[in-house]
């Protein structure tokens, strides 16, 4: 059973939702019926799923999932960036991961919260997590127990105005049709951000794309289904937290072609079990890859951002002034 009816709304009306049994929220306004099965409040209206990518994280997504990429990603480098981001002094007793996945990352942050750079904070006293993918809610369920677990949508998420501390979405924005919707939600439940976007409006990843279509056209193949809607350039990053109504405090550029978290090869499905040929085929391209990058920021450091991707972590505040509408 979920405790926090109390900061729960309905993400169709807005309106306050009554509890006729535990594992049973309904509307009182527009009468929607969001059931919590096995400990996952299900806040995904039937009416709003976007059933083609609803289907791609059912299914085709999670599989990348049995790999163990996704987790040893969230875990080895993801947590460590967000903290670095984080100011030593922030206060947080409530934290909401927007696109949770399995859980890998809050598992790990929330274990590491105690211990610098956060020393002297109070801890969190509650998570939330909220995922489209019921798979991926279900293996967070196994490890998060203390947590909160949503299955619903970012750009209408079902918590009751300033809610929540602190929001974390890491790798989210790039997968949103409105990604300003996002950011404006978040900006409504919480006073602090931490965002990872993926800086991928670049020549490499013009050039990549190109590539690949030129391969599936020779072999007469269907195009690959994209998940990712939206492509960013740092500055177009900082424009969209600005008119959503953040300001930037902290920020941190990573993916440097330096150093093993460069194409790391368990974040791409690269294990002791995966086959030699595939190996030497992902390490040949890896060493291609990695030397041209490594020219790219030699010779022309400032401008590497648009040439090649990279990862922008960013700690955000809500401005005090409104956002703006369009």
């Amino acid at each position: 059973m979920i405790s926090q009816s109390s900061i729960f709304i309905c993400p169709i009306c807005r309106g306050n939702l009554d509890m006729p049994a535990d594992d049973l929220y309904v509307c009182a306004t527009c009468r929607q019926v969001y059931p919590v099965i096995n400990g996952i409040w299900d806040a995904l209206p039937k009416i709003s799923a976007n059933l083609k990518y609803l289907n791609w994280y059912e299914e085709e997504g999670v599989a990348d999932d049995k790999t163990g990429a996704a987790k040893l990603n969230a875990q080895r480098f993801k947590v460590p960036n967000v903290l670095t981001v984080l100011p030593e002094c922030l206060t947080a007793r409530t934290c909401l991961d927007v696109g949770c996945g399995g859980g890998w990352f809050l598992e790990e942050f929330l274990k590491r919260l105690p211990a610098p750079p956060l020393a002297g904070s109070p801890p969190i006293k509650h998570s939330f997590g909220i995922d489209i993918s019921l798979p991926r809610l279900r293996e967070a369920r196994r490890i998060l127990a203390g947590t909160t677990l949503i299955r619903g949508d970012v750009e209408s998420i079902p918590l009751a105005d300033d809610s929540i501390d602190l929001v974390i979405a890491l790798d989210v924005i790039e997968h949103i049709e409105h990604p300003e919707m996002l950011l404006k939600e978040i900006r409504r439940l919480a006073p602090h951000l931490v965002i990872k976007f993926p800086i991928e409006d670049t020549f490499f990843e013009r050039f990549r794309a190109k590539l690949q279509w030129l391969k599936r056209v020779i072999r007469n193949r269907p195009p690959l289904f994209n998940p990712h809607l939206h492509c960013f350039t740092v500055k177009k990053a900082y424009q969209l937290l600005g008119r959503a109504g953040f300001e930037v405090k902290n920020k941190l550029l990573i993916d440097l072609p330096f150093g093993e978290t460069f194409m790391y090869p368990p974040a791409y499905g690269i294990t002791e079990q995966t086959p030699l040929a595939q190996k030497m085929d992902f390490h040949i391209k890896r060493f291609i890859i990695k030397s041209l990058s490594q020219l790219a920021y030699l010779f022309l450091a400032p401008f590497f951002s648009r040439l090649c991707n990279c990862g922008l972590y960013v700690y955000a505040m809500r401005s005090k002034r409104s956002s703006t509408t369009k």
